[in-house]
């Protein structure tokens, strides 16, 4: 029988430049790696630079969030503050 179907992994000669092969692989995939890196930091400084001009040009204030616009808002603001109390009474009593 031959050795046509079997994977013994051959003689340490092949081991080794298997190794080499994969080492030389995986030098070129971080290269690669590395160079579409390079392009996606760029495009991110000058994205970033643009937002930033933008804020500073247009003097842009994030909007304030109104309470005193929702009644159901106040309402839970002040049932609350009543429960807060009665926590705060509670443990004064306990104390």
């Amino acid at each position: 029988m031959g050795k046509t179907g079997g994977n013994d992994g051959g003689s340490l000669g092949w081991l080794i430049f298997k190794l080499i092969l994969m080492g030389v692989g995986a030098i070129v995939l971080i290269g690669f790696l590395m160079s579409i890196f390079k392009y996606i930091v760029v495009v991110a400084l000058i994205g970033g630079g643009g937002y930033l001009g933008y804020r500073l040009l247009t003097n842009k204030k994030a909007p304030a969030l109104s309470v005193d616009a929702d009644p159901l808002l106040l309402e839970a603001e002040a049932s609350l503050d009543r429960e807060l109390r009665l926590l705060e009474e509670h443990d004064r009593i306990r104390s």
